[in-house]
């Protein structure tokens, strides 16, 4: 039998995020059935190719709805921290509204962000959707923590016909350590629709 998908986060030797890896794996002797030992040299390799922007995506808009932090690494050094999400996908960006007093556990649940005429070469390029938590502060803001989806889970998705399934993501703050949890529901919908 086939694992399921599987998705592994990659990072650099300083543990800092460096993207995902999406792979099946399974193991088959010469009549079909479970492998019991190692391959034999004439075993074939089933390539797997993962789906391109290409496939469907044309032009359209990326919503960002339903936003929460969990346990998120306190950055206030007096009180509650007031803490806000942006969305990066290449030079476009977007920005919730501040959480006064939200804390470690702040929720955006009525708010939708958008990133629109959002182009296939657009998240060609930028391959990943980075989702950053911030403190605002009145001096200068401050990172709590980041993380980042792979534009094809979101195209794969699209060219299915469905939204991506609720994510729940780890930050990691700049030198990469911790920093909670973001969940949230993204998807794409095409110009035409």
């Amino acid at each position: 039998r086939r694992l399921a998908r599987q998705e592994l986060q990659l990072s650099t030797k300083q543990g800092k995020p460096a993207g995902y890896l999406n792979f099946s794996v399974w193991l088959e002797d010469d009549v079909g059935g479970v492998a019991t030992g190692p391959p034999a040299e004439s075993a074939s390799v089933e390539r797997v190719v993962a789906p391109t922007v290409d496939d469907a995506f044309k032009t359209g808009t990326l919503f960002f709805t339903d936003m929460a932090g969990a346990d998120l690494a306190n950055r206030e050094t007096f009180g509650k921290q007031d803490p806000y999400v942006k969305i990066i996908v290449g030079d476009l960006k977007a920005r919730s509204t501040t959480k006064d007093n939200a804390g470690a556990n702040p929720a955006w649940e009525d708010e939708t962000l958008t990133l629109e005429n959002l182009s296939r070469a657009s998240l060609a390029d930028a391959g990943l959707v980075r989702i950053e938590v911030w403190e605002d502060n009145v001096v200068k803001d401050l990172l709590i923590g980041a993380a980042n989806l792979p534009v094809t889970l979101l195209t794969q998705a699209y060219g299915e016909g469905r939204k991506l399934a609720r994510q729940e993501l780890p930050l990691m703050n700049k030198k990469g350590k911790p920093a909670g949890t973001v969940s949230f529901s993204i998807w794409l919908q095409d110009d035409i629709e």
